[in-house]
């Protein structure tokens, strides 16, 4: 019963860390088009890398500061400028319940191989641990893509 209790303590740790990413990306996402809008194609603002997606939180900083100079220049109103900073501190929330899990997982994990296989050394936990975390970011990636996006819309409207 215990193994089963860690097993399941486990799971869910690594969902809180895979699916609060996902709300947090998706909340980026959000406010990216919104921006995209505002912009219209000025090449003056230069997209940031989404390479920047590997550190999360640096991604979200550079995203805040390409947004706040943005809607600076774009003479928003009271209103909208709130709307705008309210999707940076949903993403950012949701980055924060991310890191929660991900040390939760990462806990847990150490837990589990210690009760299934006590004298494996530090390395099996640290590759155990980044392969969760590749397959939580791929997950997070294809939920994205465009590609998902446009197979749904096209299940939805062929009924397939």
């Amino acid at each position: 019963m215990d193994t089963l209790m860690l097993v399941l303590a486990c799971l869910g740790n690594w969902l809180l860390f895979s699916f609060p990413l996902f709300q947090g990306c998706l909340e980026m996402k959000e406010q990216a088009n919104t921006i995209e809008i505002l912009i219209e194609e000025n090449a003056e603002y230069k997209k940031i890398s989404p390479w920047y997606w590997l550190l999360p939180f640096r991604k979200l900083s550079l995203e805040k500061k390409r947004a706040l100079t943005i809607m600076r220049n774009a003479s928003l109103n009271q209103l909208q400028m709130k709307q705008m900073l309210l999707f940076f501190d949903r993403a950012t929330a949701w980055l924060f319940v991310s890191l929660a899990g991900l040390l939760g997982g990462i806990a847990a994990t150490n837990t589990l191989l210690e009760k299934l296989f006590p004298h494996e050394p530090i390395w099996v936990l640290c590759i155990v641990i980044m392969i969760i975390i590749g397959i939580s970011a791929f997950n997070v990636f294809y939920r994205l893509s465009k590609k998902r996006e446009q197979r749904l819309i096209t299940k939805i409207f062929m009924g397939k």
